[in-house]
């Protein structure tokens, strides 16, 4: 999203939904992971993934959970100190009406 041209509330939402509609429910978002709720099971939590995102850098690899723990479990073993993850819920709720995305949170 960091790459966005115009980097406001109506081409945020746009991008997550086209990535969204492609199953592509990570992105990155600067440092941070956005993640939107699929609604359903997604074959991505598996030890196929897990191999693909381990020792991998985060530019080589699409968004996900995985990466962001590598990276974090990494840092551990290299540093020698703990790392830690934040994440945080915002509750939005989209709905498309007359063509235009609603949001409430």
């Amino acid at each position: 999203m960091a790459e966005l041209t115009h980097l406001n509330e109506a081409s945020v939402v746009h991008n997550l939904h086209i990535r969204y509609e492609g199953d592509l429910i990570y992105t990155y978002s600067g440092l941070f992971l956005v993640a939107v709720n699929p609604y359903c099971q997604l074959p991505i939590y598996n030890n196929e993934y897990i191999a693909m995102y381990k020792n991998r850098l985060r530019e080589d690899t699409k968004p996900h959970i995985f990466a962001v723990t590598d990276l974090a479990f990494r840092n551990m073993l290299d540093e020698k100190e703990n790392q830690s993850i934040l994440v945080t819920y915002v509750a939005l709720m989209l709905w498309v009406v007359e063509g235009r995305v609603l949001i409430y949170r």
